[in-house]
């Protein structure tokens, strides 16, 4: 990292392969449908390009490029150091001195970020017509950043729509239908938006079904036909409590609990600190995000499967 060679010949090597991982990725729809969901929800800015670039972007690149890289964001008050497991404070300070002060300066500030405006007033479809045996699509409404404040009650209510499998959508999509062996919601922000996003891998024939289903738990919850119990409110607190704990017995994952919060938070919350907060959920605040977040105007669907016509899809989510 202090000082690369970055030969050419390593790089026109590593083109290679990271053109055989964006095959590999389109041959992989599971995988894939997230990109072609946020081009769709995110369209020409930043947060819509795919992050590994085209076949062409990455064939075009040349070492100057890596240089300028470097040299622009690649200096010391620009990088975050974080260390768990058995180290002491000193010790790590003393280390990070010892070679991160290597670093030069930035020879220029990068620039600011962009701010992401969305501009959607209706529901929106993608699809990326490819051959395949079974259809895969993400529908999603658009929500929050990092920051806000709702975030606990929105993770609540992705568990409760599509978080395992006392789920509503695995029960009605999977268990009672039979349309698909994965379904799944979550919520995924970034710095300044996020949206709500369900998952499902279904059999082509019955994927407007599919989509029937999963889009109406959607509205079914947010205007209180499907009360949301009690008992579902704890079970969805105790998913999100257990996968959180799960996760972090491994320490590079704690590492990278407290990395994004300093890097994108505006503070920095233990996990017990989280499962306080999401005790402290409640079912009309889980009602309230829903009803805020359900709604057409923010409805996007993109589509991997052997279709071609989008307007079969436009109908049925208007």
């Amino acid at each position: 990292m202090l000082n690369p060679i970055l030969a050419e010949e390593e790089i026109e090597r590593e083109k290679g392969v990271i053109v055989e991982e964006i095959r590999m990725y389109e041959d992989t729809p599971m995988f894939r449908i997230g990109d072609v969901y946020e081009q769709l929800a995110f369209g020409k800015t930043s947060l819509g390009r795919d992050i590994i670039g085209s076949e062409k972007t990455v064939t075009g690149l040349k070492r100057d490029d890596f240089v300028r890289y470097r040299d622009t964001y690649y200096y010391p008050e620009n990088i975050l150091l974080t260390v768990a497991g058995g180290v002491s404070e000193k010790e790590v300070l003393n280390l990070a001195g010892q070679h991160l002060s290597q670093l030069k300066k930035a020879a220029k500030s990068p620039a600011k970020p962009v701010v992401f405006k969305g501009r959607q007033g209706k529901p929106q479809v993608k699809l990326h017509a490819k051959k395949k045996e079974q259809a895969h699509f993400i529908l999603g409404f658009m929500g929050e950043g990092r920051n806000y404040k709702g975030k606990l009650a929105q993770a609540v209510l992705a568990a409760i729509l599509g978080g395992g499998m006392s789920s509503r959508l695995f029960s009605e999509v999977r268990e009672r239908r039979g349309l698909a062996y994965s379904v799944r919601t979550s919520v995924e922000r970034y710095e300044d938006t996020g949206y709500f996003g369900t998952y499902a891998g279904v059999d082509v024939k019955r994927i407007d079904e599919a989509i029937k289903v999963t889009l109406n738990e959607h509205y079914k919850l947010a205007s209180g036909e499907t009360p949301i119990s009690a008992r579902e409110l704890k079970k969805a607190k105790e998913f999100i409590k257990g996968h959180l704990a799960l996760s972090l017995e491994d320490t590079k994952d704690v590492n990278y609990f407290f990395a994004d919060q300093e890097l994108y938070l505006t503070k920095i919350e233990t996990p017990e600190d989280i499962f306080r907060g999401i005790d402290k959920v409640t079912i009309e605040e889980v009602i309230a995000e829903a009803k805020k977040a359900f709604r057409p105007e923010k409805l996007n669907l993109a589509l991997i499967g052997p279709y071609e016509d989008p307007e079969r899809f436009e109908k049925l989510i208007k």
